[in-house]
């Protein structure tokens, strides 16, 4: 929905960048971004940078291990509460946290995630990521937006795990 309306009476075309191995992930997710109404999505392949001032609107689909180390996720996840970052990925789980910022649940099982954070000063800079603990749950949460979209609606951030969906913060 946000892609179709946009936010603040404005919107953006999306561009999504991609991991070279979520290719045809992120041409189906193009895809039904033009069947309901966004024509105008571009394509990247990931490569380590995220383009925030040129693009008001991005979608990440990459996983966690190569995500973190872009300089623009290690900037915006120092600033989690103030954009809306409610998990920490660690080298073996993932800490859903609380509003106050502290680790609520530890998940150690692969996990994926779909959140959005808010970037700049722009009304509507938003990055959304989707994204895992490693490849597989990457293409876990990205098969749950794009089959089951309904199961994550109303939801600001969602970790999925084999099991189950958690929302967050917790």
């Amino acid at each position: 929905q946000p892609f179709v309306n946009g936010y603040g009476k404005r919107r953006s075309s999306p561009l999504i960048l991609h991991h070279e191995a979520l290719t045809d992930e992120a041409r189906q997710l193009q895809q039904d971004l033009k069947r309901h109404g966004v024509d105008d999505a571009k394509l990247r392949r990931y490569d380590g940078t995220i383009p925030m001032q040129k693009f008001p609107t991005l979608i990440v689909l990459c996983p966690w291990p190569e995500l973190q180390l872009s300089s623009e996720v290690r900037g915006l996840e120092q600033h989690a509460r103030q954009v809306g970052w409610w998990l920490r990925f660690q080298e073996d789980s993932v800490d859903l946290l609380d509003l106050n910022g502290q680790t609520a649940i530890r998940l150690s099982t692969p996990t994926g995630a779909i959140f959005a954070v808010h970037h700049g000063e722009e009304v509507g800079a938003v990055i959304w990521f989707i994204t895992g603990s490693d490849l597989l749950a990457t293409q876990r949460a990205s098969q749950l937006l794009m089959k089951t979209p309904e199961q994550i609606r109303g939801r600001a951030a969602i970790a999925i795990t084999e099991e189950r969906l958690w929302d967050i913060p917790r």
